[in-house]
C-alpha cells in the first residue's frame, strides 16, 4: 500500500485513478528492502556495534543502487524513452519517487545515528566527536597527525582560468573549500574554489591518544575509545595546504556516478577487453549524485552544481555522516559485548 501511494503522490493521481495498481515498481520494492535492513539499525535489540554495521550496510546497498537503477533512469530520460513501467510509471516518474522513498529513509537513519546510536556508544565508552568536543590535549594529538600523516598525501586542486574542475572519482570523500587572498593581494576579494581529495587508504575516523603514557600497549585495547573523523583533522588544519590565503568555508562533500554503461557482449571479440573497457566507462561515467551536509547556506553548492552538470534532484543535503561506510572501523575494537556471539 506504501508504494501504491507514492506512486500517486509522483503522478498527482488518486489510486482508484491508477490502473496499474495491481503492480509493484521494482526500484521501490528494492528500496523496502534495503528499509529492512534500516530497520536492523533501529531495532535496539540488535548489539550496538551490530546496529553500526547495519547502519553501514544500508548506506553500501544504496550506493550501489544509485549506481545502477538510479543511473539506468538516467540513461533512460537522456536517450529521451518514455516507455511505462508495468506499474505506469514513467523513468522520470520513478526517479522522483526514489527520491522521495530516499530521503526519508535519510532522514531516519541519521536520526537514529545522532539520536540513539552515537549517545549509546558513548555511553559505551566510543566517544564519535566533533573539532569542537576535544580537549586541548586530544587537538595538540590531531594537529601533530595531521602533519605526519596527512599533509604529505593530500594534494590541494585549484580552480582557475589556468586549471579546470579536477575529476573526482566514484564515492571519494573530497573537502571543498572557498578561499581568497588578503586585502593587500592584487587579486583580493577574488574567490577561488579549490578541492581536496581524501585518500581512501586513510583511516577515516582517527583515534585520540591512542597510548596512555607509561602504559604498555595493551593500553590501546582497553580504551578510552575516542574518535575525530579525519576530515575534521584535516578542516581544522587548512591554512597549512593554504598559506597566507582566507579561507571562507570548508565542506565535505561526495559523488556518484553513473555505473550503467552499454555493452554489447555478443559482438565482443574478447570479453575480458569488454570488461576492461566498462570498468574504464564507469570511471569517467556522469555525476548522477552529489552528497553534502545540509547547511543553511553554502556558498560552493551553486559553483559545484554547474560543475558537475546536476539538476537540484540531483543534490542530497544530509543531516549527518555523508558516509556511514567509514563507521565501520570501530566495528574492530575489542569490545564482544557489542556484537553477535560466534
Amino acid at each position: 500500500m506504501e508504494e501504491r501511494n507514492v506512486t500517486a503522490f509522483v503522478n498527482g493521481e488518486s489510486e482508484a485513478e491508477h490502473p496499474s495498481h495491481r503492480f509493484f515498481n521494482r526500484e521501490l520494492s528494492w528500496l523496502q528492502f534495503n528499509r529492512r535492513v534500516l530497520h536492523e539499525a533501529l531495532d535496539d535489540r540488535t548489539p550496538l556495534l551490530e546496529r553500526v554495521v547495519f547502519l553501514s550496510i544500508f548506506t553500501s546497498n544504496l550506493d550501489e543502487n544509485y549506481q545502477k537503477r538510479v543511473g539506468g533512469l538516467k540513461r533512460q530520460i537522456a536517450a529521451g524513452v518514455l516507455a511505462r513501467s508495468i506499474d505506469g510509471m514513467t523513468p522520470q516518474q520513478q526517479l522522483l519517487a526514489i527520491r522521495h522513498d530516499v530521503l526519508d529513509m535519510l532522514a531516519v537513519q541519521a536520526k537514529a545515528f545522532t539520536q540513539e546510536i552515537r549517545p549509546a556508544l558513548a555511553r559505551q565508552g566510543i566517544a564519535l566527536l566533533d573539532w569542537q568536543e576535544l580537549t586541548d590535549a586530544e587537538r595538540q594529538f590531531a594537529d601533530r597527525y595531521f602533519q605526519r600523516n596527512l599533509f604529505p598525501v593530500l594534494t590541494p586542486l585549484a580552480v582557475d582560468p589556468g586549471h579546470p574542475f579536477p575529476f573526482i572519482s566514484n564515492l571519494s570523500m573530497s573537502l571543498g573549500v572557498t578561499l581568497r587572498h588578503p586585502p593587500d593581494h592584487p587579486d583580493a576579494g577574488v574567490k577561488q574554489f579549490a578541492r581536496v581529495k581524501v585518500p581512501k587508504v586513510l583511516p577515516r575516523w582517527v583515534r585520540l591518544l591512542p597510548r596512555v603514557e607509561g602504559a604498555d600497549d595493551k593500553s590501546r585495547d582497553d580504551g578510552p575509545f575516542r574518535f575525530v573523523h579525519v576530515m575534521e583533522i584535516i578542516r581544522n588544519n587548512l591554512e597549512d595546504l593554504f598559506a597566507g590565503m582566507i579561507i571562507d568555508e570548508a565542506e565535505p562533500f561526495r559523488i556518484t556516478r553513473n555505473a550503467d554503461v552499454e555493452r554489447e557482449e555478443e559482438e565482443a571479440e574478447d570479453l575480458l577487453d569488454l570488461i576492461e573497457q566498462e570498468l574504464r566507462d564507469r570511471r569517467f561515467a556522469d555525476v548522477i549524485r552529489l552528497e553534502i551536509k545540509d547547511r543553511h547556506t553554502l556558498e560552493m553548492l551553486p559553483f559545484l552544481t554547474e560543475e558537475l552538470h546536476l539538476e537540484e534532484t540531483d543534490i542530497y543535503r544530509l543531516p549527518a555522516e555523508l558516509d556511514y561506510t567509514d563507521l565501520l572501523c570501530i566495528y574492530s575494537l575489542n569490545m564482544p559485548q557489542l556484537k553477535f556471539e560466534h
